[in-house]
């Protein structure tokens, strides 16, 4: 009868230390997964007063280049990443600022992004989220489409591609986040965007 007993808390404790060892390497692998994904990071600081926030953002693989729109009124940051030798590819994070005017908030405007892009080839929104950055409400969403990759190129194939768009609304402008990357990589980039959110600050 104890025999028994015993062997039921030693399979009790087997399994609780089963459970822990594989939580404890699964929180080791995401740890180390952003951090190799991450690397050392830079600061984004402009001198354009359109872009008037900061983030964080990776130093080493990544270009940074900042754009106006000249016949649009805007003000965009381009990251772009590691290029997919495969595909001619390379992830793209943007953050776009413009003017909000008629929209009523950033649901709209993301309302609008969604049914502008649904002609894409095989556009099929994932989900939606609500969430806050730098301190403000703003929603995205995860979208899936078809690019035929690489691009201008006889042997151009379907290539499934996600985008990961957010919008926020600030003292009457509109903040885009976007981020594109080759469908199979996403859990790869997806940190990196994510890093960038959580970094994003406006400045006083």
């Amino acid at each position: 009868m104890k025999s028994g007993k015993i062997k039921i808390m030693i399979f009790l404790v087997l399994s609780a230390v089963i459970v822990v060892a594989v939580l404890g390497y699964a929180i080791y692998r995401q740890r180390a997964q952003e951090e190799t994904s991450m690397g050392k990071n830079a600061v984004f600081v402009s001198e354009n007063p359109a872009f008037d926030f900061t983030f964080e953002y990776p130093s080493k693989e990544w270009s940074l280049q900042e754009e106006q729109g000249r016949r649009q009124k805007y003000n965009a940051v381009y990251l772009r990443g590691p290029i997919d030798s495969a595909n001619d590819f390379a992830t793209i994070i943007a953050i776009t600022v413009k003017p909000l005017g008629e929209a009523k908030g950033a649901s709209e405007l993301l309302g609008a992004y969604l049914e502008m892009s649904s002609n894409l080839p095989k556009f099929k929104v994932l989900n939606k989220n609500d969430l806050s950055i730098g301190g403000e409400k703003a929603v995205s969403a995860l979208y899936e489409q078809e690019m035929l990759l690489p691009r201008e190129t006889l042997n151009a194939k379907p290539v499934a591609v996600n985008g990961h768009t957010v919008f926020l609304v600030k003292n009457e402008k509109a903040y885009e986040f976007t981020f594109l990357v080759i469908a199979d990589q996403d859990k790869d980039y997806l940190p990196i965007f994510a890093h960038i959110l959580k970094t994003f600050k406006f400045q006083k």
